[in-house]
């Protein structure tokens, strides 16, 4: 009866999150866009936001202002009613491909220009977590300041997922090592978590893993990992617009679930190859709740149209890109990815090109050392880190059209891999494992 009944309680946890989510971005919602319109003013004044949609390597502003300008009108539209405003905001855009969308916030926010000519549309297809953050922050602190805690909340949020891991066994040592080397070293947080659609999601992931590593022992009964994995994921989606961290959780979560079953075999109620396909599992179906949830939300309680968008989104990103030449289409999104892995090594791409060959180089030794243990108990733990290395993969495969469409942030989705496949490499073997 176990499984029916961390079932339940998974079901429970997504449910009440998307009640709160729900709570959050209707209660963010401004009831007068003045203050927010007066921050947007002031940051275009001050050069905290400019015309460009993309800043390469602005560590002041984000690399990809362009979300953040969406953010802010989101914010400071108007709307027939405060629940439209949360869940169906609307964008303005002065052309079909939305270009531009910083010289529109300045004409339409920041100006109090007339929309005559601009494009309406409804942004449906996420909850717009961020939205909430930001309308809260902007009641108390300018663009600049939001953006310098965005950052700082993301180190702080590291350092405490790696002093937890490092204080418990080896298993966490090694798995948390990989992961505070690689997201400090090349996650790019710099450039990127200033801007408010990567800050909160980057934050509230490291946050969730930091959880499992204060509390282990959630990781070790199904009873217990089950619901948090569902709201783990449930947690990412309410952060998340398709920026990369999905992926990245989903594969640092089964490291993590990894880590706390081999340091504390003896309270574990489970193998470890269960428990990570449990909570890889409960996480995807949160996720997936989630996101279903909030598209019922939209289509019945402010916008018929929801559906439609939505579907034909995910059509369009599912989608293979068109062959170029003699390349097939599906290679197409993994070569993009390797030519912007310059923007992980900050703007070396030589070094870019060096960082994804060696983590390729780490997966086959971790690989072949698996293979030649196959004729003894294989390290679980070393197959699990092998899999989970390789989200950015399955991620590509399934959205091949969005990766190749958006490579220039989705290249972040190799941080994974980076931290795990070394990390598979080097694990001992069960003979020389002493902890």
């Amino acid at each position: 009866m176990k499984a029916p009944r961390s079932i339940l309680r998974a079901a429970v946890v997504v449910l009440v999150l998307n009640g709160v989510f729900l709570l959050l971005v209707v209660l963010a919602v401004p009831d007068q866009s003045a203050a927010t319109r007066a921050r947007v003013r002031a940051a275009f004044h001050t050069g905290d936001l400019a015309h460009d949609d993309y800043l390469l390597f602005d560590s002041r502003r984000g690399f990809f202002q362009y979300n953040d300008c969406n953010v802010l009108q989101m914010i400071a539209n108007a709307g027939s009613s405060r629940l439209e405003r949360a869940i169906s905001p609307v964008v303005y855009s002065a052309n079909d491909d939305w270009t531009d969308q910083c010289a529109v916030l300045d004409r339409v926010i920041a100006q109090d220009s007339a929309v005559d000519g601009l494009i309406e549309n409804r942004y449906s297809r996420y909850w717009h977590g961020y939205n909430a953050g930001v309308a809260t922050a902007l009641r108390w602190m300018e663009l600049r300041t939001l953006r310098r805690t965005l950052v700082a909340a993301v180190w702080l949020s590291l350092a405490a997922l790696t002093l937890l891991m490092f204080r418990s066994g080896a298993g966490s040592r090694r798995i948390g090592g990989g992961i505070a080397l690689a997201a400090g070293a090349f996650w790019a947080v710099p450039y990127f978590d200033p801007g408010f659609t990567f800050g909160f999601g980057d934050a509230a992931l490291l946050l969730g893993l930091t959880v499992l590593a204060a509390r282990p022992r959630v990781a070790l009964d199904v009873d217990t990992l089950v619901p948090f994995a569902a709201g783990f994921g449930a947690v990412i989606v309410f952060f998340e617009m398709l920026t990369g961290q999905l992926p990245v959780a989903a594969a640092w979560l089964v490291a993590g679930v990894a880590a706390a079953r081999h340091d504390h075999a003896r309270d574990a109620r489970g193998g470890m190859l269960m428990l990570a396909f449990a909570a890889l599992a409960a996480f995807a179906v949160g996720a997936l709740a989630t996101v279903a949830i909030k598209q019922v939300l939209a289509l019945t309680l402010a916008d018929p149209d929801a559906g439609r968008a939505f579907l034909s989104h995910l059509d369009l990103y599912v989608d293979v890109p068109d062959r170029a030449g003699r390349r097939p289409g599906i290679l197409l999104p993994f070569i993009r990815l390797w030519d912007r892995a310059s923007l992980l090594t900050y703007g070396s791409h030589r070094a870019g090109h060096a960082l994804v060959s060696l983590i390729a180089v780490a997966w086959l030794a971790g690989a072949a050392r698996a293979w030649r243990e196959r004729a003894r108990a294989p390290d679980a733990a070393r197959i699990i880190l092998l899999v989970a290395a390789l989200a950015p993969l399955a991620w590509v495969l399934l959205l091949p059209q969005h990766t190749y469409l958006h490579a220039t942030f989705m290249v972040r989705i190799l941080v994974a891999s980076i931290a795990l496949a070394p990390v598979a490499a080097l694990w001992p073997a069960p003979r020389d494992a002493g902890a």
